[in-house]
């Protein structure tokens, strides 16, 4: 996949991988990686053309061998700032969620956002293609992580960010005078009916969530000043990561974060095992101590279990002279964690370097058999 494939997200429900990107000036089949090795795909993906100042947000499904089963082409009309993520729902429906500015066409239901500015849009889509209904917020809305699941009877949640008063169906939030771009974590109902809302102060920014049979919500994300989930204020050392846990809405029943005084460190994608133990990825600012001694080195990839409870378990990185970006982690249906991203330069995974050519971005995909 070339630099111009922005975001990557995946899911799993069964044997069945989703995966999403943000493209520019690619077919689809030319970034299409390892799909040999997938069970199913299905991609969303955002095609920009400049000459026209319009694009189109485009679904492709692919079968086990690779065969296309459908697409839909859904044009974006005059896009200021458009991403897209995604979610496999229990029946096979697909939700969408992303950024607009300016008008998005979901065969007919038009989606728009104030002029000049932009909002959320979520849709869904059912198993074979056929848009069930979509809609955009009101206020200034912005979704900049891949943070959308499905859960039972087809609920979705999904984490945003407000830069002002937005309603999401259950009344205005507002974010606080010295907040700007709260957190917000939503709900609708499988019609798309608003189940709940809640801001949160902090400026923090969801990058994945993960949802239980129960509807507990377990988050991962970034800070960089302080945030409040429920536990009291915490203050980042850096640009810290956090991962939480929410048995509702309004009730956080633990919250961690994770930090280097001297860069950065990012926690990009969260799943959860049938033991209720919560898995991490993502990228260290430097050489870090989760709670079983110093590992990792600056920018190397991390992944780190925590138990019920929130106390970690174990912690691992990968290294080389990389650059990873957006990496997610699932469980397959032998409880295996696969780990799948985009990278620069090289990486190890213990079983030989994995390179690209300079200025060149990759994607990668690793399965750890036990951790």
């Amino acid at each position: 996949m070339g630099r111009d494939a922005e975001d990557l997200a995946i899911q799993v429900a069964g044997q069945m991988f989703i995966a999403l990107c943000r493209a520019s000036g690619k077919s689809v089949e030319d970034q299409l990686v390892e799909r040999q090795q997938l069970d199913a795909v299905t991609r969303v993906g955002y095609l920009d053309d400049k000459r026209r100042n319009s694009g189109t947000a485009l679904v492709v499904k692919l079968a086990n061998d690779g065969t296309h089963v459908w697409s839909r082409a859904y044009p974006v009309i005059f896009p200021g700032a458009t991403s897209g993520f995604m979610a496999l729902c229990e029946n096979g429906d697909v939700a969408l969620a992303g950024t607009l500015s300016g008008a998005l066409d979901f065969d007919g239901s038009m989606l728009t956002s104030p002029l000049d500015e932009f909002t959320a849009w979520v849709a869904r889509v059912s198993s074979s293609g056929e848009v069930v209904w979509a809609k955009t917020f009101n206020g200034p809305i912005e979704m900049a992580g891949a943070a959308i699941a499905c859960g039972p009877q087809g609920v979705i949640v999904f984490a945003a960010n407000i830069a002002g008063p937005a309603d999401f169906g259950g009344g205005v939030l507002e974010p606080s005078t010295t907040m700007r771009g709260a957190m917000v974590v939503a709900a609708l109902d499988s019609d798309g009916s608003h189940l709940f809302s809640r801001v949160f102060e902090a400026s923090a920014l969801v990058t994945d969530l993960a949802l239980q049979p129960t509807l507990e919500v377990s988050l991962v994300g970034s800070f960089g000043s302080s945030m409040d989930l429920g536990g009291g204020p915490v203050d980042a050392v850096s640009d810290d990561a956090f991962f939480a846990r929410f048995e509702d809405p309004n009730t956080l029943l633990w919250a961690g974060h994770a930090g280097d005084p001297l860069a950065g460190t990012r926690a990009t994608g969260v799943a959860v095992s049938s033991s209720d133990e919560m898995l991490v990825t993502g990228r260290l600012g430097g050489p870090y101590d989760f709670g079983q001694g110093p590992i990792g080195g600056y920018h190397q990839l991390f992944l780190l279990k925590l138990g019920p409870d929130g106390a970690p378990i174990a912690s691992a990185a990968f290294g080389g002279p990389s650059e990873t970006d957006e990496t997610r982690v699932l469980l397959d249906g032998a409880g295996h964690v696969v780990l799948l991203g985009a990278f620069e330069g090289s990486l190890d995974f213990g079983q030989g370097s994995l390179s690209v050519p300079e200025y060149k971005r990759a994607i990668y995909l690793a399965k750890k058999c036990s951790f």
